[in-house]
């Protein structure tokens, strides 16, 4: 039972863009980092490429700035294992899972 969220890949025609919420992390992050963040997300995640819009600056009006980034998507092929009724809730996990997970 997976308690953590997954990025799946959306429908290419979908008619809204997904909207999630992250940390960007420097590019800074030595090999061994990486590999131990592979490690971390496990073989269910693939580490892919996405193009990341960032909030705008300081509330002042200004457009995000789009960047290109590595996400952990979830495997199309393990989609399945997912419940995709509802969706992930940060609170909720913090309320019901984030002692066990830690």
């Amino acid at each position: 039972n997976h308690v953590s969220p997954a990025i799946i890949p959306a429908a290419s025609s979908s008619s809204s863009t997904p909207i999630v919420q992250g940390l960007l992390l420097p590019a800074t992050l030595s090999p061994r980092e990486m590999s131990l963040l592979d490690w971390f997300e496990s073989d269910e995640y693939e580490r892919t490429m996405v193009q990341v819009t960032t909030e705008s600056g300081g509330g002042n009006g200004d457009a995000g700035v789009v960047v290109d980034a590595q996400a952990y998507v979830w495997r199309n092929e393990l989609i399945s294992e997912l419940d995709l009724s509802k969706e992930w809730s940060y609170e909720e996990f913090c309320e019901a899972n984030l002692e066990w997970y830690l």
